[in-house]
């Protein structure tokens, strides 16, 4: 039934031929893997450990921070790396050196910490390997670091921050964080740095700034990854839902979009699953690459018909 379904879906051509050459699974986390309880879907969990068994690879790649991914890499026994910080750092889990970290000029982070900490109605959070550090420590932090495994380390001023900085965060007003933004925007180098500024969704008044080097981003890191671990990006799969896995899905050799992905994303994928992540809808595809590659199945239904596109090359 299985392999009626991925013919039907695939045929003979291209496609299926990448889904039975792939080598790895790059995947994103929140959004895409982790179903409405921010959890692995038991039948999701059983097909990757199966996939495995069978010679893929299965990558996580995350927006999150290293330590906030390590408990799914755990729940999947994956001892593959984990890009985290979209791509800002590649390491294993539960290693204390990264893999890979993303250049930024360890002088510069230091000085826009001491701006931010010398402008009044702000604050600041120094994002390193290990550790989160941050002037207050009741502080807003954007969403992806809400998450009560990273380890929060308080200090009284810049100078105490220990580590390579691989993301400086400001908070605080708008006229604040503004003014750091056009601070770091003038000192520095053209296309040195990526810089996103926008208003908290939670905290009325409060904006964040973040500030991380321009070569973070998935893509990057999971090309650095695939070196390392000698395949292709041709031989890679990935999976992901939102613009930051944009430029990833368009590097894979096969791509897939989950039903509540961005537009742009389900425009250039191979496949869009029926179902959201909310209802562990990649299942829909971890099913019918289960199927491509001769592996019985482990689920008791059969997904319906997802929606499915052909990338133009």
């Amino acid at each position: 039934m299985l392999n009626t379904i991925a013919r039907k879906l695939f045929g003979t051509g291209s496609s299926d031929r990448r889904l039975l050459n792939a080598r790895a699974i790059i995947c994103d986390l929140d959004g895409t893997l982790l179903n409405r309880d921010e959890m692995i879907g038991a039948e999701t969990s059983a097909m990757i450990s199966a996939l495995r068994a069978a010679g893929i690879a299965f990558i996580l790649a995350t927006r999150r921070h290293h330590q906030a991914a390590e408990p799914y890499a755990d729940l999947l026994h994956l001892d593959t790396p984990i890009i985290s910080l979209d791509g800002a750092m590649i390491s294993l889990p539960h290693q204390q050196s990264p893999i890979f970290t993303a250049d930024f000029d360890q002088e510069f982070a230091r000085d826009i910490l001491e701006e931010i900490e010398q402008t009044g109605d702000a604050q600041f959070c120094a994002v390193t390997p290990n550790h989160l550090f941050v002037s207050d420590v009741n502080m807003p932090l954007p969403v992806q670091h809400h998450h009560w495994n990273i380890s929060t380390v308080p200090v009284r001023s810049a100078a105490q921050v220990q580590g390579a900085i691989i993301e400086v965060i400001a908070t605080g007003g708008y006229h604040n964080v503004n003014a750091i933004y056009s601070y770091v925007e003038a000192k520095m180098k053209k296309g040195e740095l990526k810089i996103r500024l926008y208003e908290s969704r939670s905290r009325h008044q409060s904006w964040f700034l973040e500030a991380r080097p321009s070569n973070a981003s998935k893509q990057i890191a999971a090309e650095h990854v695939a070196a390392s671990a000698g395949f292709a990006m041709k031989q890679a799969i990935a999976i992901g839902d939102y613009y930051n896995d944009v430029e990833l899905c368009r590097k894979a050799g096969f791509a897939v979009a989950m039903q509540n992905a961005v537009p742009e994303l389900k425009q250039l994928a191979d496949y869009v699953t029926k179902r959201s992540c909310l209802d562990d809808g990649i299942d829909d595809f971890l099913n019918i690459l289960m199927a491509a590659r001769g592996l019985q199945s482990v689920i008791g239904s059969q997904p319906t018909e997802p929606q499915q596109r052909q990338r133009s090359r």
